[in-house]
């Protein structure tokens, strides 16, 4: 998976709602840049597409164009450290290979999704939290290796 490295101020997320689109979730960077492109396909079903920064390497997006199989929550271990405001900063060596015409990343990892009262859950790979970035109504998760563990679409009450 293309590693996450650091955090970087992030002033807001929306969720989107769409009825074609089963999650959708934007973050507020720069936008003038054509993005990098990261397509996460689930080894069991489900399909999304991340666009990244070009330049910051900077999570710009989410898009979930095949709602993965339902599955259960997240096993956290210990609690994971929770940050705010701030939206995670990936390396982007990955792309340095990529077509440059299509700037397209693609891996498979085992994708899971459940709705809970508190929101949307998509789970990847199984790997447990050791952060937890929140920003606007979007928490992302990150284990100890830099992996993306979770998306979860916060209800808009609920706490972290």
């Amino acid at each position: 998976m293309v590693k996450v490295t650091r955090w970087a101020p992030c002033p807001g997320a929306v969720i989107e709602q769409d009825p074609w689109i089963p999650l959708d979730a934007l973050w507020e960077v720069d936008r003038d840049l054509q993005p990098l492109y990261l397509m996460i396909s689930g080894s069991s079903g489900g399909y999304l597409e991340v666009r990244v920064h070009p330049e910051s390497g900077q999570l710009m997006s989410l898009t979930v164009i095949d709602l993965p199989p339902e599955g259960g929550g997240l096993d956290w271990g210990p609690q994971p450290e929770l940050l705010w405001g701030v939206v995670p900063v990936f390396d982007i060596s990955e792309w340095e290979d990529a077509d440059p015409a299509f700037r397209i990343v693609r891996k498979t990892v085992e994708l899971s999704h459940a709705r809970l009262p508190e929101g949307e859950l998509l789970t990847l790979g199984g790997t447990v939290a050791a952060v937890k970035a929140s920003c606007g109504p979007v928490v992302v998760g990150v284990s100890h290796q830099g992996e993306l563990t979770h998306f979860w679409f916060r209800s808009e009450s609920t706490e972290v």
